[in-house]
């Protein structure tokens, strides 16, 4: 079942959620000058943010989200993306997003 998201947010399926899914799974090895701190860490992308690269992907070893802004590049970077900009569980990013989570 697909969670609630805030505004902005797009839940990804189909032929979108794989072409992000190997966005992700590129970049983070990737970045310069050691391994994203996600790199190696089982994750499924479930969303993507409407005006930017920023996807979000649940851990599959746990109750975690992250939003990571992916340089869409698909090389290494010298610059400092992809980014982690968030990491929490599901209410705390509601709450990061300025959603009031109902308990």
């Amino acid at each position: 079942m697909d969670r609630l998201l805030p505004d902005g947010w797009l839940h990804v399926t189909g032929q979108a959620q794989q072409a992000l899914q190997r966005e992700l799974e590129t970049e983070l090895p990737l970045t310069n000058p050691q391994p994203h701190p996600l790199a190696g860490i089982p994750l499924r992308v479930i969303a993507e943010w409407e005006s930017d690269d920023s996807v979000l992907a649940e851990h599959l070893d746990s109750e975690l989200l992250s939003m990571v802004h992916l340089s869409c590049t698909g090389r290494q970077e010298r610059a400092k993306h992809p980014t982690t900009e968030f990491t929490g569980t599901y209410e705390e990013f509601l709450i990061w997003n300025g959603v009031q989570p109902e308990f």
